[in-house]
């Protein structure tokens, strides 16, 4: 006759009669039981159920699939494959084919223009440190611009005979949509500086600026303003007042100072400038200034007629710079 007990965490089991009184241990929660002496159990023990304890396999088979929950579905080293459909082929083909296209990313031939000159002819090309500018002529321009358009990277290409302007150190890109130029600004050696660029036509100039941000992005800002007559008069009204208050000091400057100034070194030319004033006198000053302010003039016609489109692209700050101020 077997003996019934039941534990605490609801687990039933029967156990034989020669342990009636011992210690047994549950084995669902592995608490520790003591059998109950022999009792009529005739009318119960057809109500037992006992719970198997778990197999082998069954467990074996759990921490498997605990594992392929780990690596996507299967365990790591199951060699089985399912084919794949041929939209799954399509899309294993196309990234292959971005991550070939990323690969040969260098090996792409990188922007660059050449501007013929009367004497030599400028190459630009843009590369991953920056912008290089170089003049050559005869078969250095025919090397150079063959090698660039293979993918050379422009430091490799033009060498020591560039202008380099890296991109760390751009401050900002100008450019007047109804003229063909535009201003690079940029930091050297700390003093602000402007390399004056002026392609063959206003298509050109808008493929450089393009070509200028996509290399620039996404630390780059582009700013459009379009002027109207009134506010395009600002800009020159200003340098005309700025110019003639310079002209008025150095007239007043050459009616007072004397001649036969003397000097070595920085001196001389300091000398030489004293003397041409005192030559020039009030008047001749005058004349020069009146002639540059004629110029200013002209200038400030030009815009309120045609008043500029302009366009700056700018260096955004740093994202690194403000979370180390935060």
């Amino acid at each position: 006759m077997a003996l019934l007990i039941k534990c605490d965490c609801g687990k039933k089991l029967s156990v034989k009669d020669e342990l009636a009184g011992k210690k047994v241990k549950c084995p669902g929660c592995g608490q520790v039981l003591v059998a109950p002496t022999p009792t009529v159990v005739d009318e119960i023990t057809e109500m037992i159920t006992v719970d198997p304890p778990p197999k082998r396999a069954a467990k074996k088979k759990l921490d498997d699939t605990a594992i392929s929950e780990d690596v996507g579905g299967k365990p790591a080293w199951s060699d089985d494959k399912k084919p794949k459909s041929s939209t799954q082929k399509k899309d294993d083909d196309e990234q292959d084919e971005e991550e070939d296209e990323a690969e040969d990313d260098e090996d792409k031939p990188g922007p660059h223009w050449v501007f013929p000159g009367a004497l030599w002819t400028e190459v630009m090309a843009l590369g991953r440190e920056g912008i290089w500018f170089a003049s050559l002529k005869g078969d250095d321009l025919k090397k150079a611009t063959r090698l660039l358009k293979s993918g050379s990277q422009p430091s490799k290409v033009l060498g020591e005979k560039a202008y380099f302007i890296p991109w760390l150190m751009i401050t900002s890109i100008w450019c007047n949509r109804k003229l063909n130029g535009f201003t690079i600004t940029y930091m050297n050696e700390g003093e602000a500086t402007s390399k004056i660029q002026t392609p063959a036509d206003r298509e050109e100039r808008d493929e450089i600026m393009k070509a200028i941000e996509n290399y620039m992005k996404p630390d780059v800002e582009r700013n459009v303003v379009k002027h109207t007559p009134l506010t395009a008069m600002v800009a020159p009204i200003i340098t005309i007042l700025v110019t003639g208050a310079i002209t008025v000091g150095i007239a007043i400057l050459a009616f007072f100072i004397g001649g036969d100034w003397e000097g070595r070194g920085r001196g001389a030319l300091v000398a030489a400038i004293f003397n041409s004033l005192h030559w020039l006198g009030a008047v001749g000053t005058c004349g020069i200034g009146g002639v540059i302010g004629a110029f200013m003039v002209l200038w400030l016609v030009v815009r309120v007629v045609n008043p500029p489109i302009e366009v700056t692209l700018k260096p955004m700050p740093s994202k690194q710079g403000d979370d180390e101020e935060d």
